[in-house]
């Protein structure tokens, strides 16, 4: 069976809407809820790091990217490689 020509969802959603009829939608699936449990930091210096990439751009618009290498014990940026 072949499609009719011109009709869009806009088009059908805009004759349901002077209508007032109503369009079935999908239900919003629930989310589980859970306890929440607290977010333990490291204790101990240079035992747990964090690697993270930036982008931005200068004032000449020219990109650039960089490499940050964090300490999760005392939040301290321990390398920064452009």
């Amino acid at each position: 069976m072949r499609a009719m020509a011109g009709i869009t969802n806009k088009r059908v959603h805009r004759v349901y809407c002077a209508l007032r009829l109503n369009l079935q939608r999908k239900a919003r699936k629930r989310l589980v809820t859970r306890e929440r449990q607290l977010l333990l930091a490291s204790a101990t210096l240079n035992y747990v790091w964090a690697l993270d990439s930036m982008r931005d751009t200068m004032d000449d618009r020219w990109p650039f990217r960089t490499l940050n290498v964090i300490d999760k014990g005392n939040r301290e940026g321990l390398r920064i490689e452009c």
